[in-house]
């Protein structure tokens, strides 16, 4: 096994979850355990294809299994007309997520056994001729200047993958992280005419979105950049309202009574700009004084982050209550409270953004601010396959996608 997974890690099953013990390396917690929710079957993809690593030693090979149970059921005609459940109904009778199930499917149709025709279904046998339809399209997935695979850049891949397998078209994922790799990006649209168009997300500049303007590609962008620039209004748009989100947030504490709400905020960028501004807003509505020592930017957005500022205020402010801009940091300040001795939600609320499922299994359950990743990757969709097909023939549209309060046990009246 790599020397990049510690050889001492356990992993522990739960309802198709793994939570895993992950060494990290990149900041000065680097000698520090944390505990993250994560989807196996996104770790295993992004282990072996990413970080190019072997399998780890304790798989079980699921999607095997599930593909020689479906040859068999194949074999001996029970499935009516021909014709496959769909992925989601066959994750549900297997009880397996829906990659696992993909995996399964693209064991048989290497094999033959079945074939897929877009939106019409998966059918039993192999394909024929004159099923063969309008060429398939690549859609790309860029992610750009992020140094790993976030859980919400992992969750937009699978619905993106998801979507666009349905409309029978394959879906890539790039990584930038230079104008190098803007380059070979752009070559390869150029040369190979592949990917045909893009949804573009992560921490996005105007300099990429120039050179992708200066290329004529047909592109999505999802999310906000870095620094507002007024290139991003050329652009094609889906977000999820930061202004919103981190306004919600507050109400639900000042709701529940609180008055010495703390926000612990990322680094200055325009989504988390967005979100003081949405906090602030719901301080003043409330006819709360606004004070500014109650608001704390943290130089990266990561669990650390959120720890080592909440280890700074909570023997200074003594907050009742605090809003992080994430889950990430949400769970780095309850660590933290709870190290210093204090009850959530007994003596301090903490509520996050995101609905990360660390927050899920975290103790207590982290209350969060959902985001409906489908619907952002619909909408993301929606608007490039309008592109592909008629050209950028109106004004550029910014589409918002829904968020909701998801209520857990972090957080309490006063």
């Amino acid at each position: 096994m790599s020397d990049k997974i510690d050889s001492s890690f356990r992993p522990f099953f739960g309802q198709h979850r793994l939570i895993i013990f992950l060494k990290k390396s990149i900041d000065k917690f680097d000698q520090q355990w944390y505990i993250y929710g994560i989807d196996y079957t996104i770790l295993k993809w992004y282990i072996i294809e990413k970080e190019n690593i072997m399998p780890f030693e304790t798989e079980q090979y699921t999607y095997q299994k599930v593909a020689e149970d479906l040859k068999q059921r194949i074999t001996s005609s029970q499935f009516a007309n021909n014709r496959l459940p769909s992925e989601r109904e066959l994750a549900r009778e297997y009880s397996l997520n829906r990659m696992t199930i993909r995996k399964s499917l693209d064991i048989l149709e290497k094999e033959e056994k079945i074939f897929k025709l877009g939106p019409r279904g998966t059918f039993i046998g192999k394909e024929p001729l004159d099923a063969i339809g309008p060429k398939q399209k690549t859609i790309g997935f860029v992610l750009a200047n992020r140094e790993i695979f976030d859980e919400h850049h992992s969750k937009m891949l699978l619905e993106l993958e998801s979507k666009t397998k349905d409309r029978g078209d394959k879906m890539m994922f790039f990584t930038i992280n230079s104008e190098k790799d803007i380059d070979n990006l752009l070559v390869s649209i150029r040369d190979k005419h592949s990917p045909d168009g893009i949804v573009i997300s992560g921490l996005l500049t105007a300099e990429i979105l120039k050179s992708l303007k200066q290329a004529h590609i047909s592109v999505v962008v999802s999310g906000y950049l870095l620094y507002p620039d007024p290139i991003e209004n050329e652009f094609n748009r889906v977000l999820v309202d930061s202004i919103g989100y981190g306004r919600c947030a507050t109400e639900y504490l000042i709701k529940l009574g609180h008055r010495k709400i703390v926000l612990i905020n990322g680094p200055s960028h325009q989504r988390f700009l967005n979100i003081h501004y949405g906090y602030m807003k719901a301080i003043t509505d409330a006819g709360i004084e606004y004070n500014e020592n109650l608001v704390l930017r943290c130089e990266k957005d990561a669990l650390v982050d959120g720890y080592t500022v909440a280890h700074t205020i909570i023997d200074t402010i003594r907050p009742t209550a605090i809003v992080a801009a994430n889950d990430r940091l949400a769970l780095g300040a309850l660590n933290a409270c709870v190290e210093k001795g204090l009850k959530v939600p007994g003596d301090v609320s903490i509520i996050g953004i995101g609905d990360f499922d660390g927050g899920r299994i975290s103790n207590p359950p982290l209350t969060t601010i959902g985001i409906d990743r489908e619907a952002l990757a619909e909408s993301a969709l929606d608007l490039l396959y309008g592109m592909l097909r008629n050209g950028q023939r109106s004004l550029p549209q910014t589409r918002f996608a829904p968020f909701r309060l998801i209520e857990r046990q972090s957080c309490k009246g006063v």
